[in-house]
């Protein structure tokens, strides 16, 4: 775990870190090159500490002051080490000092001297408690201190900055030459700069800043730059050209009879999405293409039509699937569409590829299977996969087609920075219409008789909970007590379907909705993607704080696929956080899964794009130790590049 945060694409050069400072690699650097890229966490200006309590108006992760001690360290231990002490102000008001564990100021305290002091400010009810303070050594006051993340047991922060600032400028002009020679010319750290209005600075002087800033706007600046850089590292990492060349293949297409059969006509954005995917098919080089749009914009049509396409030339395809529900429901339709066409289904319980199979269609059952290497692999819902698992049955000469109707960060950061080759479906066959709403607790009788109506109206309901079986926390309800619930008050109307279920259930309880036998719905979200139940007006989704944004308007798509009005209820059980808030309240706002996958990158951050990577958020493998890469850096860097593009 502790190498978590060290860049493997930094490769250690000719300058290794001493023997004594081998403790900082713990953090990440391991030669001096690398040195500079460990930032401060924050800075402490410590030129006015507070020295009146009265001034003392909200909680604060980091404030500097100016007391004289009174009396002793009280000890007190119960199951952790603590220590209570009083520090006086100006006027002799107190603040309670408070130390856990060992803790260098706890040895030096003495009764009636002057402290500076820096740590947490917050309330144990009415008191106001300064907790885990630092004292703040002499030479630091009246200047700006960095503050270096330590690790726990390993380095304290105080000495990661002793070395930090006593190695600094031996290693500053190795880590700009090492930059520099990293990036091309027109891009280098001047440029970035340049970028920022600040070219009265030279590269060596935003390192300077980045560790002891003259101000902290000049600190702040520099490290806004620093992301910038990280941005232009990751971008590095991403944009890999794929060089392999395909084995000589005959080019291939889609046969006219395979529109002929289907049971209705393709549109234009369709057709132009199919012929963008065949000219990747066609080009000589692996594909990794992105086929994107929305719920019930036709997106299974394309793929269909491309796998065909290498089915008629005598080219495995291997179709990827969430769920065995949706796998069924695919296999079914592509054999109603084309009963000429081989195509076989893989299961749990049957792993043998069907003879002379063209399409095989599958869950994960597929990645154990004894498939041969197909030409075409296609993942239908990419986000319910990791990355180990969509490139399993990859290598560097079959072509990749993911499907999604929510890009995962990392798939729409590929696409932004134009890694990836996107098709993008924005139209819909119909016309519909979803209200989208939270509900509170207080509101859960309104909510009720809005389902109780909709069932009135012969319209069907699906409601979705968050777990299979009850457990322990008897604050969740799960999916087999809801059946119960629900069936009490509408006898012989409710069905439930859960992950857990035998496949043949599941299939039953889906196939009673879609006859109309059932109206209401209880599942986790196995329901979550491509199921088809046409008369489904509502779907209400219990303790909806606990999904993402894709898994939320994956769940939404299920609504109304007939067309029409439709609802989506957000059902909350306890009071959400402000961020929880953002992020629902995205959903009342957008049916878009575009716009939502961009809030949820906003969010979660892109994840780490590069090419083995497997993190959908935050980022573990950019250029800066110990800091996550910045979204808004990304975006920066972009519009960098391309007003320098415009330009050229």
């Amino acid at each position: 775990m502790e190498n978590m945060n060290k860049p493997d694409h930094i490769e250690p050069l000719e300058h290794p870190l001493p023997a004594r400072l081998s403790r900082l690699t713990k953090l990440g650097p391991a030669t001096f090159e690398q040195l500079p890229f460990l930032l401060p966490r924050s800075w402490l200006n410590a030129d006015q500490p507070i020295d009146c309590w009265n001034t003392l108006i909200t909680e604060q992760d980091m404030i500097l002051v100016q007391g004289y001690i009174q009396g002793p360290l009280v000890r007190s231990s119960r199951g952790h080490q603590r220590f209570q002490g009083s520090l006086l102000d100006r006027s002799g008001q107190i603040l309670q000092v408070v130390i856990f564990g060992p803790n260098l100021l706890a040895q030096t305290w003495k009764p009636d001297e002057l402290l500076w002091l820096y740590g947490r400010l917050g309330r144990y009810g009415p008191v106001w408690q300064l907790q885990q303070p630092k004292s703040l050594p002499s030479h630091w006051r009246g200047a700006i201190m960095p503050l270096y993340p330590g690790k726990k047991n390993i380095i304290r922060d105080e000495t990661v900055r002793e070395y930090m600032l006593e190695w600094l400028p031996q290693a500053i002009p190795w880590a700009v030459q090492w930059f520099n020679h990293k990036m091309p010319p027109q891009q280098d750290i001047q440029w970035l700069l340049s970028n920022n209005g600040l070219s009265h600075w030279n590269p060596t002087q935003l390192l300077q800043q980045a560790h002891l800033p003259d101000h902290l706007a000049s600190g702040h600046k520099a490290h806004r730059v620093m992301d910038q850089m990280s941005a232009m590292m990751a971008l590095g990492c991403a944009n890999k050209p794929i060089t392999a060349s395909k084995a000589a293949k005959p080019k291939i297409h889609v046969q006219s009879r395979r529109f002929h059969s289907l049971p209705f006509k393709i549109t234009p954005e369709q057709k132009k999405a199919l012929d963008q995917i065949m000219t990747d098919l066609n080009s000589g080089y692996p594909m990794r293409h992105l086929l994107s749009g929305d719920v019930g914009s036709g997106k299974t049509v394309v793929y269909a039509l491309a796998a065909s396409a290498c089915a008629d030339n005598e080219q495995q395809v291997a179709v990827l699937l969430p769920s065995q529900v949706l796998a069924m429901q695919i296999y079914h339709t592509l054999r109603q569409w084309w009963p000429d066409l081989p195509i076989g289904m893989i299961s749990q319980k049957e792993k043998q590829i069907p003879e002379a199979t063209s399409i095989l269609i599958g869950t994960t059952s597929l990645l154990y299977s004894d498939l041969l290497s197909p030409r075409l692999v296609i993942i239908d819902e990419q986000h319910k996969f990791s990355r180990a698992q969509r490139e399993q049955m990859i290598d560097d000469q079959t072509d990749l087609l993911e499907v999604t109707a929510t890009c995962i960060p990392r798939s729409l950061a590929l696409a932004r920075f134009h890694f990836t080759r996107v098709s993008q479906l924005r139209g819909n066959h119909i016309t519909k219409d979803i209200v989208t709403r939270i509900w509170h607790k207080d509101q859960k009788l309104d909510l009720f008789q809005q389902i109780a109506d909709t069932l009135a109206n012969d319209r069907q309901v699906l409601i979705i909970y968050p777990l299979r079986h009850a457990n322990d926390d008897t604050s969740v309800q799960s999916v087999t007590e809801a059946v119960d619930a629900w069936e009490r008050w509408f006898p012989g109307a409710v069905s439930g379907v859960h992950g857990g279920m035998n496949p043949a259930l599941k299939e039953l309880a889906v196939q009673q909705m879609r006859s109309g036998e059932k109206k209401i719905l209880i599942a986790t979200t196995v329901i979550e993607v491509g199921v088809d139940l046409p008369g489904l007006q509502r779907v209400v989704i219990i303790q909806a704080d606990r999904y993402g944004l894709a898994t939320l308007h994956q769940i939404r798509g299920r609504v109304a696929r007939q067309g029409g009005k439709g609802y989506c209820d957000l059902f909350l059980s306890s009071a959400p956080s402000e961020k929880t808030m953002e992020r629902l309240s995205a959903l009342e706002k957008s049916n878009d899964g575009f716009t939502l996958a961009r809030l949820d990158l906003q969010l979660r951050g892109f994840g780490d794009i590069s090419s083995d990577s497997d993190a959908q958020t935050g980022w573990r493998q950019g250029l800066l130790f110990q800091r996550s890469i910045n979204p808004k850096a990304f975006i920066q860097v972009l519009n960098m590049l391309e007003r320098q593009q415009a330009n050229s």
